[in-house]
């Protein structure tokens, strides 16, 4: 009875943010959109007192490469720019 548990790919962005009282609310906001992409399979965020992580699973690399150029995607990227001091991104 053995479970076959399916290898994810684990997208995951530390973001650095401006003014983090004010501008952490607000990129949280946008960033709870980003479920609606249908490719996602989980998602989670985590706040720091200066910093988001945004943690998401896909399917597949075309799944990922399908979130990474949705619509809701780029509109969040767009409207968070201005708030984010500084990024990493990790994939595995």
């Amino acid at each position: 009875m053995g479970c076959k548990l399916e290898k994810m790919l684990r997208h995951i962005v530390l973001f650095k943010i401006f003014d983090p009282e004010h501008n952490i609310p607000k990129a949280m906001a946008f960033f709870y959109t980003l479920p609606e992409i249908e490719e996602v399979q989980h998602f989670s965020l985590q706040q720091d007192q200066d910093s988001i992580l945004l943690y998401t699973e896909f399917e597949s690399k075309a799944a990922l490469k399908i979130y990474l150029e949705h619509d809701i995607h780029t509109e969040v990227k767009r409207n968070t720019e201005r708030l984010i001091e500084e990024k990493k991104i990790f994939d595995f």
